[in-house]
């Protein structure tokens, strides 16, 4: 990774601390004012005394919104008073900001993600860093950002874009129907809760009671599967989705097209039916009829659009030939004489014989590498074979192109592989998710 300095006219740090703490004091104050209340033993005058009755309950939902934007919405833009000229340098430890007499440094592996947001008359650099706060840092154009990003190693061909979508109640259903959905979800909360006080307090059958808290339970399932945001991530070989308790990989060799409007970005499948990424809840006919025609997408959704179109652009270019890699197969052997044999064959040692007939070099493993159409297991032997290799910046190569896959099962295997810790499990476990995501 290159380093890189350049000059900003308005750099701004958001924080999200503030509003995280916010959302948790105010979901503490309504749940203490909300089981006081529902406390048997307190008498009506310590309830009107001490707790607020039904604010709480409305304090409660409000906390619980606030906390979900605050983890799972998306990253605050930058007011104009927090924008402040700054020199920006990039190396291979950390960026740091110099604002005058600000200077802040940020460590490379406090950054989690990184993008290019071109939604507004401006175009923004902005950095992710771990606790959801964000560098916004204004470039000359799109090429200046994309050398930022590749510098700090966020690029689309060096790391995972995280993106978080709406909920399944917010893609389906309008918001008149959110706000009665909240109330009923709410108030039946709040019963169900007054109900167990008063149960477990009584005499009620052990098998009323457990049948009572499995019903809770599922309640408690369904309303999480539906309320909970939903999240994508792009990397060199498709697209991961994830929701609760619920994975989905599509590979790009599935998708025949991206497309946007102003719902979110469709990915159009060859065979089968298109799959919503929901940027944006679901709005009602009458303000989906009085939108201006060709009205611009939201900054959420423009994002993802262009990290979709760059992402897929760097798979397009992998041309690695399988017939020429076939030395790197497994073909049945136990996993450490396969480690042995690709270890050989990227030392050039004795017994690699092979290895130099098939005239492979070490730039061409590493193509294999980065070459997102190929067969999970030949990936995996290309990264084998470069982390024994004595060059630190192919050594390097593998754990970028870890950061860079989709496919959990695929990237947790190639991190393994680069830390020589690989086992036959995580190898069978990436070729059943490609089959899954093949069908």
């Amino acid at each position: 990774m290159s380093a890189l300095r350049i000059r900003s006219s308005a750099v701004a740090v958001v924080r999200a601390g503030p509003r995280r703490l916010a959302g948790w004091l105010l979901l503490a104050a309504s749940a203490a004012a909300v089981l006081l209340n529902l406390n048997p033993a307190l008498d009506e005058a310590s309830r009107r005394v001490f707790t607020p009755d039904v604010w709480g309950v409305y304090g409660l939902v409000l906390g619980v919104a606030c906390l979900l934007n605050a983890y799972f919405g998306p990253d605050r833009a930058p007011r104009r008073s927090e924008l402040l000229a700054a020199t920006l340098e990039i190396d291979a430890d950390a960026v740091t900001l110099d604002r005058g007499n600000q200077r802040e440094r940020v460590p490379r592996h406090k950054l989690e993600g990184g993008y290019l947001d071109v939604s507004r008359d401006e175009r923004w650099a902005v950095l992710r860093r771990r606790g959801a706060d964000a560098v916004w840092i204004r470039v000359r154009d799109v090429d200046e950002g994309r050398a930022l990003l590749r510098a700090a190693g966020l690029a689309a061909e060096q790391h995972v874009f995280r993106t978080y979508l709406v909920s399944v109640a917010e893609e389906i259903l309008t918001p008149g129907a959110r706000l009665a959905a909240w109330l009923v979800v709410t108030y039946g909360a709040v019963a169900l809760c007054w109900s167990g006080s008063r149960g477990l307090g009584s005499d009620a059958h052990p098998a009323v009671i457990a049948a009572a808290i499995g019903l809770s339970c599922m309640v408690v399932y369904a309303v999480l599967k539906l309320a909970l945001p939903r999240a994508a991530l792009v990397g060199t070989d498709g697209v991961a989705l994830k929701s609760f308790r619920a994975r989905r990989f599509i590979p790009y060799a599935d998708i025949a097209a991206v497309r946007a409007d102003g719902r979110g970005v469709w990915l159009e499948q060859r065979g089968g039916q298109p799959v919503l990424l929901a940027t944006v809840p679901r709005l009602s006919r009458r303000l989906l009829q009085s939108a201006p025609p060709g009205s611009r997408l939201g900054a959420a959704t423009e994002v993802l659009l262009a990290r979709l179109n760059e992402a897929m652009a760097v798979a397009e270019r992998s041309d690695a030939s399988a017939a020429r890699f076939a030395e790197l197969d497994r073909r049945g052997r136990p996993i450490d004489a396969w480690r042995r044999a690709l270890e050989r064959l990227a030392q050039g040692a004795p017994g690699a014989a092979d290895y130099r007939r098939a005239d492979v070099t070490a730039d061409d493993i590493a193509r294999m590498l980065d070459d997102v159409t190929a067969l999970p297991e030949r990936r995996i032997a290309a990264a084998i074979a470069l982390a024994a290799s004595d060059d630190p910046a192919l050594r390097d190569r593998v754990r970028i192109a870890a950061s860079a896959c989709a496919n959990e099962a695929l990237r947790h295997a190639l991190e393994r592989a680069a830390e020589g810790e690989l086992e036959a499990a995580d190898v069978e476990l990436a070729e059943r998710a490609h089959a899954r995501a093949a069908r």
